[in-house]
């Protein structure tokens, strides 16, 4: 059965959607990463995507996704019943006016849970709002948004794919920046924890990568 997200019906759901695409994985030998997760989340829904990069989750409220007719979407499937992820996953199509969940994926979604970093193990870095590039524009040559990612690479002393940070521009939203600062030390500067997002119904953790050799960011060398 298909599950049509109509963006004129129900435009929450369908942004939460948007949100969470970018994390879906390509890995086809991870199968069950290539869909979105479903599943409940005390009186919400989650909605989780993750390629073990990133991972960017959603919640909904459960009366609102039971209101568009998406309870079924929630049941544990038999393959889940019993672990911390019950729930189903779904291929997702994108359409002119929203999304349909088309096809659902067998298996057992991963964990996310244990990737996001607690809020009691982290600390505010910052704050930062993610412009989107105009179309067109060269990313490298884009200063407002480039500013913001040097600022958060350079306080949190890490090294992101500038695209991860680029799926999170949704409509000028303030993410408070979060990390475990204690990880930072003169010979290693990256830390080796990942980096938490946080604004209001959305969070996106981001896994660092180790900049180049000799890499400076203002010319700087840390």
């Amino acid at each position: 059965m298909n599950y049509v997200i109509d963006r004129k019906v129900t435009p929450d759901i369908a942004d939460a959607i948007e949100f969470v695409l970018p994390a879906v994985s390509d890995d086809k030998t991870r199968y069950c990463m290539t869909g979105v997760y479903f599943g409940d989340l005390d009186d919400n829904v989650a909605i989780v995507a993750t390629d073990a990069r990133r991972l960017h989750r959603v919640l909904v409220s459960r009366k609102r996704f039971e209101a568009a007719g998406l309870a079924h979407t929630l049941e544990p499937r038999e393959h889940s019943k019993g672990s911390s992820t019950a729930g189903s996953i779904w291929m997702i199509e994108k359409t002119r006016t929203g999304f349909v969940l088309a096809s659902e994926v067998n298996g057992r979604f991963p964990d996310w849970n244990r990737v996001i970093p607690s809020e009691d193990s982290v600390q505010e870095v910052c704050k930062t709002i993610l412009p989107k590039p105009k179309r067109g524009a060269d990313r490298s040559k884009y200063l407002s948004f480039s500013q913001e990612v040097i600022k958060v690479a350079r306080l949190t002393k890490s090294f992101f794919n500038i695209r991860y940070l680029e799926d999170m521009a949704v409509d000028d939203r303030e993410w408070t920046v979060s990390a475990d600062m204690t990880q930072i030390d003169e010979k290693n500067p990256t830390l080796l924890n990942t980096i938490r997002f946080d604004s209001d119904d959305l969070l996106a953790v981001i896994m660092p990568c180790f900049p180049p050799d000799g890499f400076a960011f203002g010319g700087k060398e840390w």
